[in-house]
């Protein structure tokens, strides 16, 4: 199964859930089962991430620091079999490039248990304020691999 994380830039959220997601499915031996990907909605392509995508990732032994930014296209969308967009605004842009992939695209906010919201960029922001933005995804992206792998879901 190919998951498809999406957030504007593709050097913030979406590159954190991507490697956070394929590290999380190599630990527990899914790794050629379930694959992550990422793209940004208005990405320039080979951008590195932000230097605080590692500091946020760094207390999780998971590594970023071969990422390039990608810009989304319709041909990710089409080869994805669940697109995750971190706001409304991404989901409503995906929606307008392939309408037809409607049930495939769930918002990360879903998987947090509660009501849905986005999650905020912490582009510009400082090393804190990315290790904020990873911790409030890191439930959902827990919740998301045990749903995808059939485990029973943590609360938060």
């Amino acid at each position: 199964m190919k998951v498809l994380f999406v957030c504007t830039g593709n050097t913030c959220r979406s590159a954190m859930c991507e490697a956070y997601f394929n590290s999380l499915s190599r630990k527990n031996g899914t790794g050629e089962v379930l694959l992550a990907e990422s793209a940004g909605t208005d990405a320039w392509e080979g951008e590195e991430s932000s230097p605080f995508t590692r500091t946020a990732l760094a207390p999780y032994h998971t590594d970023i620091v071969d990422h390039s930014a990608r810009r989304l296209t319709r041909e990710m969308l089409e080869d994805a079999d669940l697109i995750v967009p971190m706001t409304a605004s991404h989901k409503a842009r995906i929606l307008r490039m392939l309408p037809e992939a409607a049930d495939r695209v769930r918002l990360l906010g879903e998987f947090r248990g509660g009501p849905a919201r986005d999650v905020s960029d912490p582009y510009g922001g400082t090393a804190e304020i990315y290790s904020l933005c990873f911790a409030d995804m890191k439930g959902p992206l827990d919740n998301m691999y045990c749903e995808l792998v059939k485990e029973p879901q943590r609360q938060e």
